[in-house]
This record gives structure tokens, C-alpha cells and sequence, in this order.
């Protein structure tokens, strides 16, 4: 039998090596273990084989650390995927910008392979450089805007993932997020109101948010979020792009904006021309 949804998520990786102020993952969950690539593979061949799935998302909690004696890093992996499986599509789900050679051939693969699908979530958690540093993120925003119009460059797209609320963020620094996120233009931006972890170094820092300023923050960011994603759905008005559809979610883009329009239950990943329209995607 047939699964209706023909998207599945694909466990590379678990745990970090980073030491991020505001994370407890490695504390739980301990630094980078990867998948064996034999593991992975039987995973990919079950989905395909046993439940019919076209695409399938590579994921892991810090996946720009993935590394396998057999296949190599990040990079190779995929590599080996597109070779073992010819007719299947992979999107790589979550790449933090930590290695910059990592980043930026991964962009580079992405970008040239068209079973690859060319957008991934990018979590930066803020643009301002005092912040990130507090963060203990090893990234500036003067890097991060170079990293990400890379991406662009090679013609990926991407999400962000930002943290409003971090201890100690002033006025100024929301603002360094803010208006990099409306210039950097992402398809979308997630928003993870900071929350004081018990354990990290971030719940005993001094100078805390208080929650009326981080809930006025988020609530500027929705207004930014509406504002850029029809900036984006804009630019694809009359465009060929790859549409994924699956009963039970509907049809979407690539970079997870809904289509609407008329679709046959065979169809899954396919070229097909859209039109903007207040506010919404339709199919040509």
C-alpha cells in the first residue's frame, strides 16, 4: 500500500558539537554522531520500496557536521544518494552556517543537482554581531549576509530561523536583525521566542527580556514576515517552478508556499507555471 504522503524525513545525524549560550542539545544529547551510510541507505530504500516516497528530506540536528568514513562529509553524502538513487528527489532540511567551505559547496551541489531541491532552513537566531556573540555563535552578520547571497547566487533559496528576546537584546539590536531580514529578502523566517533553559548560560545572564517587549518584537516580525513572503511570491508570478503535491497537504513550491489550483493524485513533484493574485499562488 501506498503511503498518501510521499515526502518523508530521512535521520542523518543527532546531537552537536557547538556550544551555543541558549542550547541544551549537547548537553542532552550529546556532540555529532552520524549516521552509518549503510543505515542511511536502507532507510532511503525502505521509503522508496516499501511505501512508494519520491522525496526524501536528509535531517539532523547540526547536519553541517555529518561525516562518514564511507561517503565523507555533508557533501559527499548527497553525492552518493543522487548516485545510488537515480530517480529519487532529496532536500537537505536544516544547515546551520557554522563551516564556511561546508556551506558554500553544499550551495554549490544544490544548485547544480536537479534531484536536489534548491532551497534548505538556515538558522542564524539573530543579525546583530553583540548578540551573536552573547550567543557564543561563531558567525557575523557581515559573514552571514556573504553565506546567504552565496546561496542565492547558485539559486538557492532559503528560510531563516531567528530568536527575538535573547538576554541583554536592546532596541538596536532588534533593529540589526530586522532590517537585515527585510534586505536579505528570505522566502521565510521562523521566530522561537527566547526561553531561559535551565542549565544554559543564557537563563543567568543579566539584563533579561522582559516577555511585553518580546511578544511587541514578535508581533513587528509577523508584520515583516507577511511583508516579505508576498515580496517573494511576487517574483515567481509567471514562472516555472517545482511544485510538490500530496493529498493530505495540498500542493506547495519548493520553498513550502501553498498553490492553489487543480492537481490529479498521481502527480508529486513537477514543473508547472504560477501566477501571483492577492496575495496567493495559483497554477497557471
Amino acid at each position: 500500500m501506498v503511503d498518501l504522503k510521499k515526502t518523508n524525513y530521512i535521520k542523518i545525524q543527532d546531537g552537536c558539537s557547538q556550544k551555543c549560550g541558549y542550547c541544551v542539545v549537547r548537553e542532552f544529547r550529546g556532540p555529532s554522531i552520524s549516521e552509518p551510510y549503510a543505515d542511511i541507505y536502507a532507510n532511503v530504500k525502505s521509503c522508496i520500496e516499501d511505501h512508494g516516497m519520491k522525496l526524501l528530506q536528509l535531517e539532523g540536528v547540526n547536519s553541517i557536521e555529518y561525516n562518514d568514513p564511507e561517503v565523507g562529509d555533508l557533501i559527499g553524502l548527497c553525492q552518493r544518494l543522487l548516485k545510488d538513487f537515480p530517480n529519487t528527489y532529496f532536500m537537505v532540511g536544516q544547515v546551520n552556517p557554522f563551516d564556511e567551505d561546508k556551506f558554500k559547496r553544499l550551495m554549490d551541489l544544490i544548485g547544480s543537482e536537479e534531484r536536489l531541491l534548491k532551497t534548505c532552513l538556515v538558522p542564524i537566531q539573530s543579525a546583530s554581531d553583540t548578540a551573536l556573540t552573547r550567543m557564543h555563535r561563531p558567525h557575523t552578520q557581515a559573514k552571514l549576509r556573504e553565506l546567504l547571497n552565496y546561496a542565492r547566487e547558485k539559486g538557492v533559496e532559503f528560510t531563516i530561523e531567528i530568536i527575538p528576546g535573547f538576554p541583554g537584546e536592546t532596541e538596536e539590536e532588534f533593529m540589526d536583525t530586522y532590517n537585515f531580514l527585510d534586505e536579505i529578502s528570505p522566502v521565510a523566517f521562523w521566530t522561537h521566542a527566547f526561553s531561559a533553559r535551565p542549565g544554559t548560560e543564557a537563563a543567568t545572564l543579566p539584563d533579561q527580556v522582559s516577555e511585553d517587549v518580546i511578544v511587541e518584537r514578535m508581533e513587528k516580525y509577523k508584520d515583516l514576515q507577511k511583508k516579505i513572503s508576498d515580496r517573494f511570491k511576487e517574483t515567481l508570478d509567471g514562472k516555472e517552478i517545482m511544485v510538490i503535491v500530496e493529498p493530505e497537504h495540498g500542493a506547495r513550491t519548493i520553498h513550502n508556499i501553498p498553490v492553489s489550483g487543480d492537481f490529479s493524485a498521481d502527480e508529486h513533484i513537477s514543473k508547472y507555471t504560477v501566477h501571483y493574485k492577492e496575495g496567493r499562488l495559483e497554477r497557471a
